[in-house]
Formats: C-alpha cells, sequence, structure tokens
C-alpha cells in the first residue's frame, strides 16, 4: 500500500484526509503444541524464540472439557497468569482460543530470545494446550503528510486517472498524488485497464468499495450501513483471492480473520452463534483485505453447541447473515424472493407467472380471499406458484435464538436445542397455517420445481444446465449461479457501487457486454470493478 495515499495538506490547511489500513502484523512466535496438563502431570512446559521483548498478547487454543478456572500460566517462572474465566457450558468439550491480554508487569515476563511457558494444573479435570501464538507488534492505522503541489499542470489523462481512482478506491485524493502519476502513465500507453488494476491495489478499494457492495446485498433494507459480517467477509475474501464468483453460492468455505487478529474468534459463540468476530474485527479498523483467511469448509451448530460441517452449504445465502435477514420467523418465502431479487436483480413482482401451475403453493394460502377465488387467480396465484415452487429448498432451515438451524441437527422442540419440525424434517413454519386450504401443497421434504421457465421468465434468467428442479438449497443455488441473470446482475450491482448510479434501461447492450466477459474472464469479481470503472459511461458521470 502506497502511504502517500493518505493525508495531505498544502500551506496551514489539510486538503484532504484519507485513513489508510496498515493493520499487519510482524515479529509474532507461533508454536504448534500438544501439551496435556492435569492431575497427573501437574504441568508441562514448551520453549519459544522472541525477536523483540514487546509483547501485545497471547493467543492460546486450548481444549477443555469443562471449561473451568483450572489453568495457569508461568512465563520464565513468573506469574501465574490465569487462563480460564470459567463458565459458559457452550465451551465444554470444545477446542477454544483464547486471547489473553497481559498487562505491563506481566509483558515484563519476557525476553528477547528464548522464553519457558509453563502450563499448570489447578483443579478439575485438566486440559491440553494445542498452539500458543505470541504476537509483538501491530502496525495500527497511521496517518501521513505530503505536501501537495497543485500549480503543476494537469493533464486530461491525470484528471481522468483521479476519477478512476475515486470510483475504485472509493475516496478522493489530491490530483498530485503519486499513485495518480502511476495510474496517467498507463492511460498515456492506452492502458485503461492498466490504471484500474493500480486503484484496486488500495486497501480502501476493499474496505470501502467491497465492503459497501456487499452490505447492500446482506440484509433486508439494502443498506451500506450494516455492520460487518460473514456475508461481507465473503464477498471480500472471493474478490481479494479472484475466485469464481459463483463459489459464493455454491461454496463451502467461508472467510474470518486470521489467528493474528485480536478478536473473538470462537466458531460457536463467535461466528455461528453471534457477529462477535466480525463486529470486532471492524470496530478494531483492521484492514480486511490483510486479516481475512479463507477456511474451506463451513459450518453449522447442532443440537447441544456442537460445530458440524454444514452438509447443505451455499456459500452467502447459508451465511449467519442472510438467514438473520430473511429466515427470522416467517415461512421462508423471503429466502427465496431475496435469493433471487440479489443474485439475478429480479423483484418478485416482475418473475410472477399467473400461467404457472400453483401445485406447490402451500395450504396457508387461501384461494378465496375474501370470498372471492378471482382475487386469487388475478393477484396471489402469479405470485406463489413460482415462489411457492422454490420454497421447498429451505424447508429444513430456520433462524431462531441467534443462529442458523437445520432440522436434520434438531430435535423436534423448542428452545435453543430444539427446532420445531414436521416428522418428515421439515421446518414447521413450512406448514404452518394449513387449514387455511387444506387441498393446498403440504411441504414434507426439502425438494423444489423451477416453475419460472414461460418464455419471458426464460428470457429474463437464461437458465443453464438442467434446472427444472432439484433438493436443497446448493443445486438451488447452482441453478442460479450459472443462470445468465446472475452475471448481468453483478454487473448491475458493481456498476451501482462503482458509477454510483443504476444502469439506464437503454444500457442493456453495456451490461450484456460486460456479463460476458466477465464470464470469459473466470467470473473474476476483481476484474468485474476494473472493468466496469473504465467504461466511459461510467467515467463521464459525476
Amino acid at each position: 500500500m502506497n502511504s502517500t495515499s493518505s493525508l495531505y495538506k498544502k500551506n496551514h490547511f489539510y486538503i484532504h484526509c484519507l485513513l489508510i489500513f496498515l493493520c499487519s502484523f510482524s515479529a509474532k512466535a507461533y508454536a504448534q503444541l500438544n501439551l496435556t496438563v492435569d492431575a497427573v502431570t501437574t504441568e508441562a512446559t514448551t520453549t519459544v524464540q522472541l525477536n523483540s521483548p514487546d509483547i501485545l498478547f497471547l493467543r492460546i487454543n486450548v481444549y477443555d472439557p469443562d471449561y473451568t478456572g483450572e489453568g495457569r500460566l508461568l512465563i520464565n517462572g513468573q506469574g501465574p497468569i490465569n487462563l480460564f474465566p470459567g463458565g459458559g457450558s457452550g465451551y465444554d468439550g470444545a477446542t477454544v482460543s483464547l486471547n489473553i491480554n497481559l498487562n505491563n508487569t506481566q509483558k515484563g515476563y519476557f525476553n528477547q530470545g528464548s522464553n519457558t511457558l509453563t502450563f499448570q494444573y489447578a483443579e478439575q479435570d485438566g486440559y491440553r494446550i494445542e498452539s500458543v501464538l505470541i504476537v509483538s507488534s501491530i502496525k495500527e492505522k497511521t496517518y501521513s503528510e505530503v505536501d501537495s503541489q497543485v500549480d503543476r499542470p494537469i493533464s486530461a489523462n491525470r484528471s481522468l486517472a483521479l476519477e478512476i481512482y475515486k470510483r475504485l478506491a472509493g475516496v478522493r485524493t489530491p490530483i498530485d498524488n503519486p499513485i495518480l502519476t502511476e495510474m496517467e502513465r498507463a492511460i498515456d500507453q492506452g492502458n485503461l485497464r492498466g490504471a484500474a488494476e493500480i486503484a484496486t491495489q488500495e486497501a480502501s478499494f476493499y474496505n470501502t468499495v467491497v465492503r459497501d457492495f456487499a452490505a447492500r446485498m446482506s440484509t433486508r433494507d439494502e443498506s451500506i450501513n450494516q455492520p460487518f459480517n460473514d456475508f461481507i467477509a465473503n464477498f471480500i475474501g472471493v474478490t481479494r483471492d479472484q475466485l469464481d464468483a459463483r463459489l459464493l453460492l455454491t461454496g463451502s468455505f467461508f472467510y474470518m480473520g486470521d489467528e493474528q487478529a485480536a478478536v473473538a474468534r470462537d466458531i460457536l459463540t463467535d461466528v455461528l452463534a453471534s457477529n462477535n468476530h466480525y463486529r470486532q474485527l471492524e470496530s478494531d479498523n483492521y484492514d480486511f483485505a490483510s486479516v481475512l483467511t479463507r477456511m474451506n469448509n463451513q459450518f453449522i451448530r447442532a443440537s447441544g453447541g456442537s460445530v458440524t460441517q454444514h452438509p447443505d452449504s451455499a456459500g452467502v445465502i447459508t451465511s449467519r447473515a442472510f438467514m438473520e435477514a430473511h429466515a427470522t420467523a416467517g415461512t421462508n418465502r423471503r429466502l427465496v424472493e431475496y435469493t433471487f431479487k440479489q443474485f439475478t436483480c429480479n423483484n418478485m413482482e416482475e418473475w410472477a407467472d399467473a400461467t404457472a401451475t400453483d401445485i406447490r403453493v402451500g395450504r396457508d394460502i387461501d384461494r378465496f380471499p375474501g370470498g372471492e377465488g378471482s382475487k386469487y387467480l388475478t393477484t396471489c396465484k402469479a405470485c406463489h406458484s413460482v415462489m411457492d415452487g422454490f420454497r421447498g429448498a429451505f424447508a429444513r432451515y430456520d433462524f431462531s435464538d441467534n443462529f442458523v438451524k437445520y432440522a436434520p441437527f434438531y430435535p423436534n422442540a423448542g428452545g435453543a436445542n430444539g427446532m420445531r419440525q414436521t416428522p418428515m424434517g421439515v421446518s414447521s413454519k413450512l406448514n404452518a397455517n394449513e387449514n387455511t386450504f387444506n387441498s393446498g401443497y403440504r411441504t414434507t421434504d426439502d425438494t423444489w420445481v423451477n416453475n419460472a421457465v414461460s418464455p419471458s421468465n426464460t428470457s429474463r434468467f437464461g437458465w443453464r444446465g438442467f434446472t427444472a428442479s432439484g433438493s436443497g438449497v446448493r443445486q438451488l443455488a447452482s441453478a442460479v449461479a450459472n443462470s445468465k441473470a446472475f452475471s448481468q446482475c453483478m454487473v448491475k450491482k458493481v456498476y451501482r457501487e462503482v458509477c454510483r448510479r443504476p444502469v439506464a434501461n437503454f444500457e442493456v447492450g453495456m451490461v450484456d457486454s460486460l456479463a460476458q466477459t466477465f464470464e470469459n474472464e473466470g467470473y473474476n469479481l476483481k476484474k468485474l470493478f476494473e472493468n466496469v470503472a473504465v467504461r466511459s459511461e461510467c467515467i463521464g458521470v459525476r
């Protein structure tokens, strides 16, 4: 990152203030261990080498059967430092990642060079230390000053570089920023895309532009004023790593802060059952592009508080943030509505089809509202015929007690350890109010049927491959991700974020062209941002 794109000053007043993130870590010591400490061994010792005696914090991964206050730590024979706060049965029998923030006296226990760490047994049934990470220094957010030289002539290509920079970095910067000099040089050579690639190297591209792009999609009100969450983190990670964007809907992985980030990071309590991990990453001003790391399985909380691999993971659709927004209460129709709204850019009324079969419309939909069958046929049927056809994909899902629930992992009961469901393993809310129309469809499994296949809807979505029916969310998400509408939608949403206006009705050709390039370049979101930013339709709008 170029520090010259931060704070600029001319004479005695500030022209611009840009906060940049420099949250990289250095001078750390890591030890992979397997130290058992119990009433027999009483203590276990390991040695770590440090380049610096200046310690900020320790992170210890520990397995504790009952997570009580039984552990102590000595540093070079000094201490002790208590390891466990105790309480919280949700941590019992799990590997827990502890941040140990040290006071000044405790930091003084460390030496430059060799350090002996002694873990002691205190009571109960013991514990096992699996790894220790010692972090000595963190580069925090900084301001830097560069004198502005506004008297220098401004070329047309320098102005163009500034426009592209603002689109992709999400902030303004003085015209004589050296980064713009580099971008101008690329433009002079006819390489607009190269200029854009320089701008996307700025941390604010991920921390501001991609973050806001994803935040609009993560919750119901489509506002950027959302807390950082797992949905947004996945978008930043996939964009940074230049992965196939379809994996955002079909992949079994998630992104979280790496072990060097001093934030709560227990998978069960801080990722699956709360937003603590992501909220702290944001509140502590970590650079998302530097700190996020990919975890190669998506997990879900099972009954009793255990963590297991998700059997029907579908990227951000089964993320905690998306499920919290759309699977809370209701009948899971909102999950269908917003899956198509956010990933195909089609509102429900646009793909409603009164000619589609209503065989899948649920029993909770009155066929004679107000005593008039014509109202159902002309108003209700069009939406529900298509929406309810897809709804079965989400039949086993609920969001309650602050986390996602998947029926096969829960008994048929209420409360945090249960999920109200039918004997067929379907969330009870899928068949709520079923006495409204007893002849309607009763959901018994997670199969779904694609009723959006009229000529107009086939053209609208551009289905590819076998998409007539399927089972579960992952198969539905795959149908959506491989549709022509997905690529077009990503273009429209990137255009909205980068160009700061929606695509106009007469710009269909531009959308089709960018969508085709997006697919040809491996569904690479970073390249899509760059391609959009250099379009004349975009950089000509201020």
